[in-house]
């Protein structure tokens, strides 16, 4: 659910690693822990048939996979 809330909510188009990211920070404690806390699946494993993994480029051999909600209704 928050997954598709940020999706749903952001201005922009929002990337996997920023969802990671997400994830990996603890506000309570001030700290950030990457590989203890990251997601271990991917979005369409969570989200299913809500979302698409689109991979973009923003410069040359510069990755970048971005989440978009499949239905703009939903």
């Amino acid at each position: 659910m928050k997954i598709l809330g940020w999706i749903i909510c952001a201005r922009r188009l929002v990337r996997w690693r920023e969802i990671q990211a997400f994830f990996c920070i603890d506000p309570a404690k001030g700290d950030a822990e990457y590989e203890e806390r990251r997601l271990r699946v991917n979005c369409k494993e969570l989200c299913g048939s809500l979302v698409d993994v689109h991979h973009a480029a923003t410069k040359i051999g510069d990755p970048k996979n971005v989440i978009k909600i499949v239905y703009e209704t939903a």
